[in-house]
């Protein structure tokens, strides 16, 4: 997600849950399928890291839910 116009801040991102916890579980599913998805490409292709990965696809599923 790296780059792209409209990024979320953290803040913005836990506004859009109703908690931090639900943050974290959607977090933590997100990185569990892409652990699982050997052929899923990240969101973020210079980021390595899972979580950061987790979190830069749960920004751009939220921006492009209405999509």
């Amino acid at each position: 997600m790296g780059g792209t116009k409209g990024n979320l801040t953290s803040e913005k991102l836990k506004a859009c849950f109703p908690n931090q916890f639900d943050l974290v579980n959607s977090a933590i599913k997100c990185a569990r399928e892409i652990i699982r998805s050997e052929n899923r490409p990240p969101v973020d292709g210079e980021n390595q890291n899972v979580a950061a990965q987790a979190i830069s696809q749960l920004e751009y599923d939220i921006e492009h839910k209405d999509d």
